[in-house]
């Protein structure tokens, strides 16, 4: 059963003529719609282009998306200082003696 508010879609744009050659780009869309508002989220990221040489060569060049990498490298680096720093502040746990 597919969510009627969440989708995730692979889009390609019409064919950009480039000199003899023509260039299809493709792009990954997450799309929520929230039932309650009017309007939702997208969020589009480039995934390739497909390129058609003049005799009929096709030749699939793949987009590297280097802010989103980064973003997880900021993140797990944010993730190790936070878990570094709780592990240095935290009280240490006190034993009660009875005597």
């Amino acid at each position: 059963m597919a969510c009627p508010w969440l989708s995730y879609e692979t889009r390609a744009t019409a064919p950009i003529k480039i000199g003899d050659s023509r260039l299809v780009l493709f792009s990954r869309a997450l799309i929520v719609r929230l039932p309650w508002l009017s309007g939702g989220l997208v969020w589009n990221r480039p995934v390739a282009a497909l390129l058609i040489s003049p005799t009929g060569r096709e030749e699939i060049l793949p987009i590297s998306d280097f802010t989103r990498r980064f973003r997880w490298i900021l993140l797990a680096i944010g993730a190790f200082v936070a878990g570094m720093i709780w592990l240095l502040y935290r009280q240490p746990k006190r034993r009660e003696t009875y005597d």
